[in-house]
């Protein structure tokens, strides 16, 4: 018997798992497609019945009996994988969204997705309005530079968190509900469908869960929207990326982590009172939101080069908060009519709600600034600060080391994160101790200090052309639609504001009608074209008239 088998490609037979005990090995050649046979029915044999053949058909393949262990493995994984594609798991589809066929009114599309909303969910209409603005934005994802989680939260079951983020998911750019998610399946899923993500009962699994954590916050920012991840036999790096749209609901939702509340616009829920009716979400409920979305998919199409050109006006907000609001001041901007204003009150409502829960050391900030102003001093000793923090009735201080106050060195710690050190301090009647000063706070109060969003005049950081009519679009801030006022659509120029006031009864472009472009000269604005008003006209102009007299001229006017 030969040694070794040669392989005749013209008259090889065909190897059976039966002709493997050494005396039965063939001598003559075999094809590569037997070979390949040969390997997959090894790999579907039992451990017992593949160590009686493992010498044979090592043999006869003409290869060391380890290297037949390798290849025999892998062809177990591969059929593994096979076997998994087939029984495990769904196919992910999304439905294809065709736009609506005509140009939209953003004014119009945004509030029928508010006024939706409003049907279905218990909450304030700020709340809403923020939604029915992140709705939008979720269609604007490739053109955003931040996507701002959607926080559903309440203080417990029964709130409608759940039909909050089904009515956002009729409404949104390819949603994708989950009740449970691992962090390399949303990374995954987020690399392959750039989804919208829905995710529930986000309180009872991501607590403990700071992998997921991490890669939720990832994504909040185009730049950073990357995980890396080694894949592969060799172990090669690659980029995942993270960047989509994220609503997560849950119980106290707002308490998950700070770092992913600082990333997110909250929208608190209330359960709902014996006197406020909402209509039922039910499963055929999805094609009442047909229409809007098609809208909203339409409006993302008409506005999306001037969405990425444009930077709101500052709008009283700072550092993150902002930058979380910036994509739906600009949308509403872009919109025009009410919505540039209830954007702003919006964005102040809600952004206020989450500064009054400060951090620990914004509390003791706080709760110290109050000591020194209660002891009209400017000087403590430790032990003074320590007795006038501890004996704060609100405060928590006096239960904060395990029930017992707050230590000198415990105290020590925390201040040594803002760069505050105790000194020798000489007080009258007191003598030299360790203690602090008023000045050495200073700075931190003034950094890390909440402002009190309630002192903010929201017509300071409002576009030129709204602030004339702000008293009447804030009285209606709390309406359900828009007032009969001035349409008024804002649009980028060269970052010195927004196109001045057109006065229509409704918010469509009539036919053949070409906008107003602003031409900016030094000290003044003046429209292209146009010749500037005399005097006696510029009396009358609607700019220079009250806000009763210039509305007494529109409902005089025929339409």
């Amino acid at each position: 018997m030969n040694d070794q088998i040669t392989l005749d490609l013209d008259s090889a037979p065909h190897l059976t798992l039966e002709m493997l005990d050494a005396s039965k090995v063939p001598t003559t050649g075999m094809t590569t497609r037997t070979e390949d046979e040969l390997i997959n029915e090894l790999a579907g044999l039992t451990t017992i019945q593949y160590e009686r053949r493992r010498a044979g058909a090592a043999k006869a393949l003409d290869i060391r009996a380890n290297v037949l262990d390798k290849l025999v493995a892998a062809a177990r994984k591969d059929r593994e994988a096979a076997q998994d594609d087939n029984k495990q798991g769904t196919l992910v589809l999304f439905d294809e969204i065709e736009p609506w066929p005509d140009t939209v009114c953003g004014a119009e599309v945004l509030t029928e997705a508010f006024q939706l909303l409003q049907k279905y969910v218990i909450a304030d209409k700020e709340t809403l309005r923020a939604a029915a603005l992140w709705c939008a934005l979720t269609w604007l994802a490739d053109r955003a530079t931040v996507l701002p989680i959607a926080l559903i939260s309440a203080p417990e079951k029964g709130c409608g968190k759940s039909v909050l983020l089904e009515a956002l998911s009729h409404l949104c750019f390819k949603p994708l509900p989950v009740a449970s998610v691992s962090a390399a399946a949303m990374f995954r899923a987020i690399e392959k469908w750039s989804p919208t993500l829905f995710i529930d009962e986000v309180d009872t699994f991501m607590r403990d869960n700071p992998e997921l954590v991490g890669v939720i916050n990832s994504g909040h920012t185009r730049r950073n929207a990357f995980v890396l991840r080694t894949v592969g036999d060799d172990f090669e790096p690659k980029a995942f990326s993270t960047w989509c749209a994220k609503a997560l609901s849950g119980i106290a939702a707002k308490n998950l982590t700070d770092s992913l509340v600082s990333r997110s616009i909250i929208f608190n829920l209330r359960r709902k009172l014996k006197t406020e009716t909402v209509a039922p979400l039910r499963r055929d409920s999805e094609r009442y939101f047909i229409d809007t979305r098609r809208k909203l998919a339409r409006l993302a199409q008409d506005i999306g080069e001037q969405f990425s050109n444009t930077v709101p006006e500052p709008f009283g907000l700072d550092n993150r908060a902002a930058d979380n609001w910036e994509g739906l001041v600009a949308i509403a901007d872009i919109a025009g009519d009410v919505w540039p204003v209830w954007a702003r009150h919006a964005a102040h409502h809600i952004a206020g709600a989450v500064d009054d829960a400060p951090s620990v050391n914004q509390e003791l900030l706080g709760d110290i600034q109050t000591a020194f102003e209660r002891r009209k001093t400017d000087k403590l000793h430790t032990a003074q600060l320590l007795a006038e923090l501890c004996n704060d009735a609100e405060s928590s201080w006096a239960t904060y080391n395990r029930g017992r106050e707050l230590s000198p060195k415990q105290l020590c710690i925390r201040l040594k994160e803002f760069g505050i050190k105790s000194k020798q301090i000489w007080i009258s009647g007191e003598g030299n101790r360790n203690g602090y000063e008023l000045a050495q706070f200073k700075e931190a109060f003034s950094r890390y200090l909440a402002v009190d969003r309630h002192d903010v005049n929201l017509k300071d950081f409002l576009p030129l052309p709204l602030q004339g009519e702000y008293e009447n679009l804030l009285n209606d801030a709390n309406s359900s639609a828009p007032p009969i006022l001035p349409s008024i659509t804002l649009d980028p120029n060269n970052g010195a504001g927004f196109s001045p006031i057109r006065p229509s009864r409704t918010s469509h472009t009539l036919e053949g009608e070409k906008p107003l472009q602003l031409n900016i000269h030094a000290g003044s604005r003046v429209l292209e074209g146009e010749i500037p008003l005399s005097a006696e006209e510029s009396k009358k102009s609607p700019e220079n008239q009250s806000n009763d007299d210039w509305l007494a001229e529109l409902d005089a006017e025929e339409f």
